[in-house]
């Protein structure tokens, strides 16, 4: 199932109420929480994330809550924009588990 979406992704800013997070909702939406419903997840629930080989303009999510996986397939603008996300995405979850070691808590 593809569908258009609006994707933001969190930097840990301390201000930030949810840190280490990624949040999307349907394209039709305005704003982050106007209409339409937002899905989010922390990055440590991120399983895998990579650009589909048949259409590299759109780019696969597959995450874990509560011992279910969920797989989600984006459409972006174009090639490039999707492996900019991916690429992103990838180093999210490469600063998070980064910090994590650091802590002590993996």
């Amino acid at each position: 199932m593809l569908f258009r979406s609006v994707l933001s992704l969190t930097s840990p800013v301390p201000t930030n109420p949810a840190p280490h997070s990624i949040h999307f909702m349907p394209a039709d939406s305005k704003g982050m929480f106007d209409g339409g419903r937002t899905s989010s997840y922390h990055i440590s629930n991120v399983r895998e994330c990579r650009v589909s080989k048949r259409a590299p303009a759109t780019f696969k999510l597959l995450v874990q809550k509560d011992r279910v996986e969920k797989r989600y397939d984006f459409e972006a603008d174009n090639a490039k924009a999707a492996n900019e996300i991916v690429a992103h995405i990838q180093t999210l979850r490469a600063t998070y588990a980064e910090e994590e070691k650091r802590a002590g808590r993996r």
